[in-house]
């Protein structure tokens, strides 16, 4: 039985020009805005308002785009948690016994399958 991902990656190789075309039209999409001109009659020197359609670059949707296809290539980034760790760093030669049994105890009671 042939595995799916292989099926999938042969389609996908053969179809590569579609693709590439597909991700350029993502790239380029433009919406159609109504908007309203002013213009100045040479003749009388009035002014009139006219409904005209321009096309726009689509921005929001373009970012879209570049989102899923950066999603879908490397995966959805992995959320960061800060956390502050407090070690008191300091070399085993300079602590005392008690210095040392005292932090024996620490990790031991932060981690007690170590005590077993």
């Amino acid at each position: 039985m042939t595995d799916l991902r292989e099926v999938l990656d042969q389609a996908l190789d053969e179809q590569s020009e579609e693709i590439k075309k597909l991700v350029e039209q993502a790239f380029q999409q433009e919406k159609r805005r109504e908007i309203w001109v002013t213009i100045t009659c040479k003749g009388c020197g009035r002014m009139a308002k006219y409904p005209t359609v321009v096309d726009l670059p689509d921005y929001r949707e373009r970012v879209r785009a570049l989102d899923t296809l950066m999603t879908q290539a490397k995966g959805k980034p992995k959320e960061t948690v800060k956390q502050e760790v407090t070690i008191n760093l300091k070399p085993i030669h300079h602590m005392t016994m008690a210095e040392l049994e005292e932090e024996e105890q620490r990790i031991l009671e932060a981690h007690p399958e170590l005590g077993q």
